[in-house]
């Protein structure tokens, strides 16, 4: 029982309000009430909402990859969702590891609040 009743003192919390109503009323309650549980969901849903740090491969032909002796790096970050800046593209990474032929690229992202601020990084290795 005591699973159900902190459930239950959960539920009365915002944005469903504390009114002492039945437990089908707590979860339902109103359309209002409803379309808020609706309006979460997404956020809810989504992983890494508050914090995400990821490396990912932007190849598709692995069985023919080979790194390549040189690695060089670009990055694009955006700050409170109203300014973004940098070159995030392959030929900057390529520029900066002096790198003439790409062999393989990843990419790494960081994310903090929704995007609060948000930096990707294109990473590139070759010759």
């Amino acid at each position: 029982m005591g699973m159900v009743a902190t459930w239950l003192e959960l539920t009365t919390l915002w944005p469903l309000g504390g009114d002492g109503a039945s437990a089908h009323s707590v979860l339902w309650g109103t359309p209002m009430k409803l379309a808020r549980w609706i309006a979460l969901l997404p956020l809810l849903a989504s992983s890494g909402c508050l914090f995400a740090d990821f490396k990912t491969t932007l190849d598709r032909d692995f069985d023919k990859t080979s790194l390549g002796s040189k690695q060089g790096e670009s990055s694009a970050q955006a700050f409170l969702w109203l300014v973004a800046v940098g070159d995030a593209g392959a030929q900057a990474a390529a520029e900066d590891g002096k790198i003439t032929v790409i062999h393989h690229a990843d990419e790494e992202v960081v994310s903090v609040l929704f995007g609060l601020y948000y930096k990707q990084t294109t990473i590139v290795y070759g010759e």
